[in-house]
């Protein structure tokens, strides 16, 4: 289960396209790990004042972890080749 917080977001990945080349992008790569991997995925919104997520995204991650009880994390590492092709897929698209 996908949760994002806007409608865009969620009508993008549900349609696997977008009028915006960064949003065209991310559902690009969506999928593409979605191919890699298949599963039955269900994405819907969820608002931002109830979304656990809304704290880390605006630089405040101890709002999640007070809501879920945790006591401590690891950064996230994104792996260098999923940074490469984002970065490549940005280029193509400010090139024209």
């Amino acid at each position: 289960m996908w949760w994002v917080d806007n409608d865009a977001a969620r009508f993008a990945i549900i349609k696997g396209l977008s009028s915006s080349p960064t949003m065209r992008c991310l559902v690009r790569e969506f999928y593409a790990f979605e191919l890699e991997s298949p599963s039955f995925t269900w994405v819907e919104r969820i608002p931002s004042f109830s979304n656990v997520a809304d704290g880390p995204s605006h630089g405040k991650p101890e709002e999640a972890l007070r809501l879920l009880g945790v006591r401590s994390c690891l950064e996230f590492h994104h792996s260098q080749e999923l940074v490469d092709r984002l970065l490549a897929d940005q280029l193509v698209n400010l090139r024209g």
